[in-house]
């Protein structure tokens, strides 16, 4: 894996190397057309001139590959090795999704199923769950509570300062 990008850094290193001096070359030659009293090319018609080396040394390459893959497969066939079908690489796929499975079966997440509660012989909720709830309950009954004492409080001072009003009336 590490080769091939090393391979493909050094390839990309060339190609700059030579563009560079593609563009060197191109530079001089126009320097001595100058001299001789020629029109310049521009940069447009240079990065076309350019382009056009790029695309056909494309094609060199996706047909060397092409060709590499078909002498494999060609001597493949020669080896008796078959090429695998449809049937055969779904049925592997299959085999590896088992595999999968059972390793996950296996191994797994022992944590987790503590948590959840699952195997302390309550099903569904685990202890941290249940502890915030009951905290959670608490809490409101506190709110509840408070609440109401300071209501009666509310209502006997109130019956107090009308005891006082009825009783400076009289």
């Amino acid at each position: 894996m590490e080769e091939t990008e090393e391979k493909k850094r050094r390839r990309g290193k060339k190609t700059e190397r030579e563009e560079q001096r593609q563009e060197t070359e191109e530079k001089r030659k126009e320097g001595e057309a100058k001299r001789q009293g020629e029109k310049s090319k521009g940069r447009r018609q240079r990065r076309k001139k350019r382009r056009r080396g790029e695309k056909t040394g494309r094609r060199e390459k996706q047909r060397q590959e092409i060709e590499e893959k078909s002498k494999e497969g060609e001597e493949k066939r020669q080896e008796g090795e078959k090429s695998k079908g449809r049937r055969q690489r779904r049925k592997e796929k299959k085999e590896r999704r088992k595999d999968r499975k059972e390793r996950k079966a296996k191994g797994g997440d022992r944590g987790k199923k503590r948590r959840r509660g699952e195997n302390t012989g309550e099903k569904g909720r685990g202890e941290g769950v249940k502890r915030r709830k009951e905290k959670k309950e608490r809490r409101k009954d506190r709110k509840e509570r408070k609440a109401m004492e300071e209501t009666e409080e509310r209502k006997e001072g109130e019956a107090k300062r009308q005891e006082r009003r009825e009783g400076g009336r009289e």
